[in-house]
């Protein structure tokens, strides 16, 4: 099959109704930025490359993913009689929602990306929190994440290609500490 492009924008608003921004930080390198920065593309869809490492294995998603983060605290009202309003809380941020929307395109030929797809799935089915490295993603202080749903819509007219939509919370590595009640001794 000859030279294949694509222009990702259509595509994305073909499938998936949205279009992005490209960003960059000095490659991947997120130093010369600042959270600010990252905080005020929250919600707004964004490619990025998103590497995702699962035992010792990292996948690089395909497609120039495109990547929008939602984060919501939770928060205590109380009302308080003869006040207008109520008196809040500010317990603590939420896990981010991540969205993460790809396509998946066999540049070779057109046949479908059989193993590629395969492998994405493979992903979605670990039963634990994956690494990520991710410009945007790492900015944010996210590191980790796990994999609530998987779609795989279709894109007409296409059979060499396979878009994806992955929906993530943020986690962070919790190691319990399991202390031996027998060893230890009484204040």
């Amino acid at each position: 099959m000859g030279n294949i492009n694509f222009n990702l924008n259509e595509l994305y608003a073909k499938v998936f109704g949205i279009s992005g921004t490209e960003i960059t930080y000095n490659g991947l390198d997120t130093s010369g930025a600042s959270v600010a920065t990252a905080s005020a593309l929250l919600g707004l869809p964004v490619y990025d490359q998103v590497t995702l490492k699962y035992l010792d294995k990292p996948l690089l998603l395909p497609g120039s993913p495109m990547i929008d983060i939602t984060a919501t605290k939770s928060i205590v009202t109380t009302p308080i009689k003869g006040r207008n309003g109520t008196v809040k809380e500010y317990i603590s941020i939420d896990d981010y929602q991540i969205n993460i929307r790809g396509v998946i395109i066999n540049y070779e030929s057109d046949e479908y990306p059989e193993l590629t797809v395969h492998n994405l799935h493979n992903i979605f089915k670990a039963d634990t929190e994956m690494q990520v490295t991710s410009a945007l993603l790492n900015l944010l202080d996210i590191h980790y994440l796990v994999i609530k749903q998987i779609k795989f819509p279709e894109v007409e007219g296409y059979r060499n290609m396979q878009p994806y939509a992955l929906q993530c919370l943020s986690d962070m590595p919790l190691e319990l500490v399991i202390k031996d009640a027998k060893n230890q001794t009484p204040n």
